[in-house]
């Protein structure tokens, strides 16, 4: 099981490293299938509904969004704070709500829209709360500026633009 998960790993990076590598598409598609097929945790299911998301298959792309979220469950809320699982939620309703957007199916996509909006407003709104959604970061250091820092970089990584602007287009 181990080397499983190594392997799997291992095989994300792969995937990663070739995200900005048009002639690799091949390789970065195959490696997050593997790394989703040998451990599917949040992040690689992520990668691998991304890919048919990006080619347009979006029936793949909302059955892996769908499965991403299930994975995610109460890592989002303030009892299990993960930023990670925050941000990929984020992004993930966020890439729902656009694929429900492009198919004209438009009350799903403004639902997908508000889970969103609703979790980044909760953290900007609890970034004082040493017991908000951000808890870990004021586990990890009792400097202020530090905190404050990681959770405006997590804020910043959930870009609210593009979903307002993929709203107002429908």
């Amino acid at each position: 099981a181990k080397g499983k998960l190594f392997k799997s790993e291992i095989l994300f990076e792969v995937g990663v490293n070739c995200d900005n590598m048009e002639e690799l598409n091949y390789m970065k598609n195959d490696a997050y299938e593997l790394a989703y097929n040998l451990n599917p945790i949040y992040q690689h299911t992520y990668k691998f509904a991304f890919q048919f998301f990006k080619g347009e298959e979006y029936s793949f792309a909302i059955k892996f969004f769908k499965e991403c979220l299930d994975q995610i469950g109460c890592n989002i809320n303030k009892t299990c704070s993960d930023p990670l699982a925050q941000e990929f939620y984020f992004k993930t309703c966020s890439h729902l709500a656009n694929i429900y957007n492009i198919k004209g199916e438009y009350l799903t996509a403004i639902n997908y829209a508000e889970k969103a909006i609703d979790l980044r407003n909760k953290i900007y709104c609890e970034k004082d709360d040493s017991e908000g959604y951000d808890k870990i970061y004021y586990d990890l250091s009792k400097d202020i500026c530090i905190v404050e820092c990681l959770i405006d970089i997590e804020l910043k990584r959930m870009n609210i633009n593009p979903l307002y602007r993929n709203l107002a287009n429908s």
